[in-house]
C-alpha cells in the first residue's frame, strides 16, 4: 500500500508522490496512485485517503473537499477545520490567504471594531476623529469640538458657555464651562472667549461682578456699567437695561448712579421729605439749596411775591411803611408808618 513497482528485479518499490494515496497491495503502475481532492495534500507513500489534508489557505475535510478561506481570514497550517480571522483593526480583501501578514492594518486613527473584516471600508475613524469610511486621512476634531462614536459623524461643537483648547477630543466633558455670569459662543477654543453677561462686568475669561445699585449694562463683555442718569435711581444690582432706572418726580433730582428713592431730593424752590412729595415755596418764602430743608421766610420789613423762589427775592417794604411780621407775600402786607414817623 502506498507504493508500486512497475518491473521485476531486486530493487525497492516506488513511493506514491505527495497529494496521492494508494490502498492496493502489489500495485504495478504510478497511475494507480489516486489523487487527493483539490487543494489537499498528503505525505509520500500515503496508504489511505484519510491522510489527505486541506492545504494552508483552505479549510475542511481533505477526504471530501477543501474550501478557500474567505476574505478577512487565513490559514497558515494544513488540516484545519476552519480559518483564522483577521483581528480587530485589520482587514483582508483576498481569499485563500496563508499568513497573518495578509491582514492589513487600518489607516492611522481608524479602527475596525469587529474581527474578520473584508474591506478597507470596514475601518472607521476613531472617536475624536472624522472622515469617510476607509479613509487614509481621519482628521482630528478641531479645538472647541469633540466626537464620541467611531465612523463618519461630524464633530460636535462645545455648547454655548463652554470652550475647549484641545484637539481630537472624545467626550463632551472635555468642554470646560465659563465662570459664573459669563458665556461664550458655541465651539469656543479659549477661556477669553467667555464674556461677562449683560448686567455684569469684568475681564474676558475672568471673574464677572454684577453692576452695583444705580447702574446697568446692556452688552456682554468688558464694558463698564453705566450709571442711571441724574433724576433717576435703581435699587437693584446686575441690571441689564436703562429702563430699570426709576425716575424721580419732576421737581426732585438725585445725582447720577443713585441707588435709593431717598436720593430724590426736592429742587431749589421746593421742600418736602427726601423721596417724597415736594411742595413749592409760596410767596414770602424762598429756598436756595436742594433737599428736605424748609423754605426760608422773608424777614420783618420785607415781602416777596415770587412763588418757587430759589434765591432770596425778599424786598424791603419801602419808604413810609414797615412790617413786624414774617412771611409777607405782597407789599400790601406792609403797614404804613404813623404820621410823623419813619421806619
Amino acid at each position: 500500500m502506498g507504493t508500486y513497482k512497475n518491473s521485476s528485479g531486486n530493487f525497492d518499490c516506488f513511493k506514491c508522490p505527495r497529494t496521492t494515496f494508494l490502498i492496493l497491495f502489489g500495485a504495478n503502475f504510478s497511475s494507480q496512485c489516486q489523487q487527493c481532492t483539490p487543494f489537499s495534500t498528503s505525505p509520500k507513500a500515503s496508504k489511505l485517503n484519510s491522510t489527505c489534508h486541506c492545504i494552508a489557505g483552505f479549510y475542511g475535510n481533505g477526504q471530501i473537499g477543501c474550501t478557500p478561506c474567505p476574505k478577512g481570514t487565513y490559514n497558515d497550517e494544513i488540516n484545519q477545520a476552519q480559518c483564522k480571522v483577521c483581528g480587530a483593526g485589520k482587514y483582508s480583501t483576498i481569499t485563500a490567504q496563508t499568513s497573518i501578514k495578509s491582514c492589513s492594518s487600518c489607516p492611522t486613527n481608524a479602527v475596525a471594531d469587529n474581527t474578520g473584516n473584508t474591506a478597507k471600508t470596514d475601518c472607521k475613524c476613531n472617536s475624536g476623529f472624522t472622515g469617510p469610511e476607509g479613509s487614509d486621512t481621519c482628521i482630528g476634531c478641531a479645538q472647541g469640538k469633540y466626537k464620541i462614536p467611531t465612523g463618519t459623524d461630524a464633530c460636535i461643537s462645545c455648547g454655548t458657555g463652554k470652550y475647549s483648547g484641545a484637539t481630537a477630543q472624545t467626550a463632551e466633558s472635555t468642554c470646560t464651562g465659563c465662570t459664573s455670569n459669563s458665556t461664550s459662543p458655541a465651539a469656543s477654543t479659549i477661556m477669553t472667549a467667555c464674556l461677562c453677561n449683560s448686567g455684569f462686568t469684568g475681564p474676558n475669561g475672568g471673574t464677572c461682578s454684577g453692576c452695583a445699585q444705580g447702574k446697568y449694562k446692556i452688552p456682554t463683555g468688558t464694558d463698564a456699567c453705566t450709571s442711571c442718569g441724574t433724576g433717576k435711581y435703581s435699587g437693584a444690582t446686575a441690571q441689564t437695561a436703562e429702563s430699570t432706572c426709576t425716575g424721580c418726580t419732576s421737581i426732585s433730582t438725585p445725582p447720577a448712579a443713585s441707588a435709593f428713592i431717598t436720593a430724590c431730593t426736592c429742587n431749589s424752590g421746593f421742600t418736602g421729605p427726601n423721596g417724597g412729595t415736594c411742595a413749592a415755596c409760596g410767596a414770602g418764602k424762598f429756598k436756595v439749596g436742594t433737599g428736605d430743608a424748609n423754605c426760608t421766610l422773608c424777614g420783618t420789613g420785607k415781602f416777596s411775591t415770587v412763588i418757587v423762589a430759589n434765591s432770596d427775592t425778599c424786598q424791603g417794604c419801602g419808604a413810609g411803611s414797615y412790617s413786624a411780621k414774617l412771611l409777607n407775600a405782597a407789599q400790601s402786607d406792609c403797614d404804613g408808618c404813623p404820621a410823623g414817623t419813619s421806619p
